[in-house]
Order: C-alpha cells, then sequence, then structure tokens
C-alpha cells in the first residue's frame, strides 16, 4: 500500500485546482443555456419544439458528461491529492517521526518547515550552555569569598557561576585576607598571651594578662575606690600606683589630732628624744639611743631586714625589746634540721619485742623507735655473738 505524501508539490496542486474550476465554469454556462430553452420552448412550433428537445437533450447529455469528468475530477483529487496511486513510487512524509509541538531549545517548539523539524522561538543558550540569565561571563573576575581579591568566574553547570580562587595564596588560618598577626605571636599590653585564629580572616589575642584598675600592669596597693584615711577613696595616680584622696588625716596618717607636736622634746628610757610618728597614725617619743624594738641596747639585726637562718633566708625580727631572732621561711625541725620528719620525738612506737619512743637520729633530719629490736635470729633475747662472726671450736674455726 502506497504511504502518500501530506503536502504535495505546488505545481501539482495549481494544475488540479485550475483544471476542476475550468469544468466547473463550463458546466455553469451550459446550465444556464438549458435554463432559457426550456423557458421558450411554449411560444414555438412543435417541430421547433421537437428540434430543441432533441438539441436540449444533447446538450443535456454533453452537459451530464462534464459533470461526470469535472466529479471524477475532484474525487481522483480527493483521493490521490493530484499523484497516480498506481505508480510505484512512494513519497514519505519527512516529519512523520517528530514530535511536532514539543518543546525545545531555551523556550522554543518544534515545527515541520519544508519537509524538516525545526525548532522555533528559541532563545540563545548562556556560555554555560544553559537557559538562565547569567550574572556575569565565564572568565571575568570575581570577588573571592566576600573579600576585594579577584579569581576567576567559571561555570558550575549550565546555568549558574562559580568564583575559582585557587591561585591566590591562603593566610595561616586558611583565608585570602592578610592577617595582623601570625597564629602564636605574642600578644597582650601586660604580655602573656598569644594570637589564634579567630576563623579563616582574622586572628584575636588569647589568654593575655588583664591590665589593672589604672591601666598599668603592676599589682596595686589597694582597689580605686576603696576608702582610705579618715575620709577618702584611694584614688589612681598614674597606671601603676593608687593614692588616697583623705586631706583630713593628721600628720602621721590618722585621722584623730596628734597627742604630741612632733619634733618636741621628750624623755625616754634611754635618755632625751624627740616625738615622732609611730607608724600607726598617732605619735611617740623616740630616743637615737632607743632600738627598733623599744629596748636600749643594740640589736643584732634591724628588724624587717633579710637575716640567714640554718634552712635558708629569712627576716629580722624583734624577739622582746632588746632581742632580735632571724625567720626563716624553711622553719627548722624538731631535731634541729632543715627537712619534714615523718614522726616527731617522743611519739610511741613498737616493735615485736616491746615498745618505745621515737627519737632524734644523728643528721638532724630523721628520728628512730628506742624499742627492743628484734635479734639476728628472730628473737628478743641478746644474742652473745652475731650470727655470721668468726667463732673457735676444739676442732679448728668456723663460723
Amino acid at each position: 500500500m502506497l504511504k502518500l505524501a501530506r503536502n504535495p508539490e505546488p505545481r501539482w496542486e495549481k494544475q488540479r485546482v485550475c483544471r476542476t474550476l475550468g469544468r466547473i465554469h463550463g458546466l455553469v454556462a451550459l446550465m444556464l443555456l438549458l435554463l432559457l430553452a426550456a423557458c421558450s420552448g411554449s411560444s414555438k412550433k412543435k417541430s421547433a419544439s421537437d428540434t430543441g428537445v432533441d438539441a436540449s437533450a444533447d446538450a443535456t447529455d454533453t452537459g451530464n458528461d462534464a459533470v461526470g469528468d469535472a466529479l471524477e475530477d475532484t474525487e481522483t483529487a480527493d483521493t490521490s491529492g493530484g499523484f497516480d496511486t498506481t505508480s510505484d513510487t512512494t513519497f514519505v512524509d519527512p516529519c512523520s517521526d517528530v514530535a511536532v509541538g514539543a518543546s525545545c531549545g531555551c523556550g522554543g517548539v518544534v515545527q515541520c518547515v519544508s519537509g524538516e523539524a525545526a525548532c522555533r522561538g528559541a532563545s540563545r543558550t548562556n556560555a554555560c550552555g544553559g537557559c538562565a540569565v547569567l550574572p556575569t561571563q565565564p572568565g571575568r573576575a570575581c570577588a573571592c569569598d566576600g573579600t576585594d581579591l579577584s579569581g576567576q568566574s567559571v561555570c558550575d553547570g549550565a546555568d549558574a557561576l562559580a568564583c575559582d580562587c585557587s591561585g591566590i595564596p591562603r593566610n595561616s588560618c586558611g583565608g585570602l585576607r592578610s592577617l595582623v598577626a601570625e597564629p602564636g605571636t605574642e600578644c597582650g599590653s601586660c604580655g602573656g598571651g598569644n594570637y589564634v585564629c579567630d576563623g579563616a580572616e582574622a586572628v584575636l589575642c588569647s589568654g593575655a594578662d588583664l591590665p589593672n584598675s589604672c591601666g598599668g600592669c603592676a599589682t596595686l596597693d589597694s582597689a580605686p575606690g576603696s576608702a582610705c584615711g579618715c575620709d577618702g577613696l584611694w584614688r589612681c595616680a598614674g597606671a601603676d600606683a593608687v593614692r588616697c584622696s583623705d586631706v583630713s588625716a593628721n600628720a602621721c596618717g590618722g585621722c584623730g589630732p596628734l597627742d604630741n607636736t612632733l619634733g618636741e622634746v621628750c624623755v625616754t628610757d634611754c635618755g632625751p628624744g624627740t616625738y615622732t610618728c609611730d607608724g600607726v597614725g598617732g605619735s611617740s617619743c623616740s630616743s637615737p639611743s632607743q632600738n627598733d624594738c623599744g629596748g636600749c641596747t643594740t640589736l643584732a639585726g634591724i628588724p624587717g631586714e633579710a637575716c640567714s637562718t640554718t634552712c635558708g633566708a629569712g627576716l629580722w625580727s624583734c624577739d622582746g625589746t632588746d632581742t632580735v631572732a632571724c625567720n626563716g621561711d624553711a622553719a627548722v625541725n624538731a631535731c634541729g634540721g632543715c627537712a619534714e620528719l615523718l614522726q616527731g620525738p617522743g611519739v610511741a612506737c613498737a616493735t615485736a619485742c616491746g615498745t618505745g619512743l621515737y627519737q632524734c637520729a644523728e643528721g638532724l633530719d630523721a628520728t628512730s623507735c628506742d624499742a627492743p629490736a628484734v635479734n639476728g635470729c628472730g628473737g628478743c633475747a641478746p644474742l652473745a655473738h652475731a650470727p655470721g662472726e668468726s667463732c673457735g671450736t676444739a676442732c679448728g674455726t668456723g663460723t
């Protein structure tokens, strides 16, 4: 069975239409002639009528033939499309296997144009092969990780771009910006801290010593704002010192009036002297011959000054009014040494052979139990000789 083309060649179509229209035109003209002849037949003679009838019949036959030919041509055109259906030629529709009307490209529709499938109405694809509008073109500069450093735009799929920053060196925290300091560098106005990464683009100072309340690094004698004197407050005197704001204190720093005028002559147990500040806000009579402990004899050391002890360094302190003692950081133990004793002298102790007390041992840094000891044979009685010593028998020597 022949497969006919949907769209015959234009030349055959024009010929078929023209031929059909010509035959229809002739048929209409003939029918008009027959109609005129029928209307005028009643006024003619019979012979003329007979002749007219014959002529009419002939004309009718001729018209019928023309109509038949026209209808035959029309039927042929409707069924064969202007082509000889008995021919061996097969006409194939080139768009028969195409989904005409389907979407194509970027917003286009498939159409059959001149026997070929074509995508009509589609817009051009972007530089990455997609349909979306790209913010810029691949290869152009772009900002890396929100910085002002430039990378290169590259396709990230068909409809997106990414910023390639692989060519930019990274800082020690993994970011792109220059850091104010390298991680591990010491920091802090008072020292003690080190810079550490704060994300990829910044560092912060961690573990630094905090400044004091006056902005310095030294330890202050008192907290600024705390009470001092008679009616004052400690105030910062620079970054590393404080001063009491009290102006009502007496000449010796006390709150009440002095009992005596400083510098006046007075008499002490050690002879004449003058009134001076006693160090606690008042005044007292002091003599040049009076020592710092309130006595009259010469002291071995000045209280508060450094001294040496058996167990290390110490400070002189008053031991009464006429003597001083050197008190070290490490006290002498009960045996006169400096080490800490495991058991103090006089503490009870016991062995398998009896009880006793701990006594100081040689070296001043240990004690030992004086309870009866177990002899060399495991007993308690004293042995005449120690096991292992040489001895003599009637037969010779031995141990």
